[in-house]
């Protein structure tokens, strides 16, 4: 047995044996919240063991956190000019939560130059719709349940709920407009729905 330095067919490896993209980088919390999120999502379906991997290998490939980092630029670069739904110096996407995260990368990536940015956004459009549509204030029951309550009261909780209640509403917004641009035809008339 050679040491690891000194053999020369060594490449590193994963735990399963399969070898590191060259271009992998460890997640951050967020990163890694964000990929965990679209694929229980889509582990949810029923999806094969094969879809499951190619959908997890997206999503590996477009949140790591240098590429998060670069689609956000692309996004407000871009896109905020002419839509600032978002307040730019209030942005941070270690704290801004992961739906809308996933909203400004996707939107990000179809601004991008790198054609695999693009293609692998399209692929995940409609996971990430269905990620993001399903947070609990956007659903038909959590709409249900408030109008069942008594009065709102202003809490600092109430505060709190109704600003990532309003951050999944954005998150919600740039979805519908990047399904409209980006999305197949199925999706797009989804988001006219």
């Amino acid at each position: 047995f050679a040491p690891m330095i000194i053999d020369p067919n060594f490449s590193p490896t994963t735990l399963s044996g399969t070898p590191f993209p060259v271009d992998w980088e460890p997640p951050t919390l967020h990163s890694e919240a964000c990929v965990q999120g679209i694929l229980q999502k889509a582990i949810s379906l029923g999806i094969s063991p094969q879809e499951q991997a190619d959908i997890s290998q997206h999503l590996n490939y477009l949140f790591t956190p240098s590429r998060i980092t670069k689609l956000v630029n692309l996004y407000f670069e871009f896109w905020h000019p002419h839509c600032p739904i978002i307040h730019q110096g209030s942005f941070s996407v270690q704290t801004t939560p992961i739906s809308l995260s996933v909203s400004v990368v996707l939107m990000g990536a179809m601004y991008s130059q790198v054609d695999r940015d693009v293609t692998t956004a399209k692929t995940l459009l409609d996971l990430a719709e269905l990620y993001i549509y399903s947070m609990d204030d956007l659903t038909e029951e959590f709409e249900v349940r408030q109008m069942l309550r008594a009065a709102p009261t202003t809490t600092p909780e109430s505060i709190a709920l109704s600003m990532l209640a309003f951050q999944h509403l954005q998150a919600a917004y740039l979805m519908v407009c990047v399904q409209i641009w980006a999305g197949n035809m199925v999706s797009r008339k989804r988001a006219i729905d």
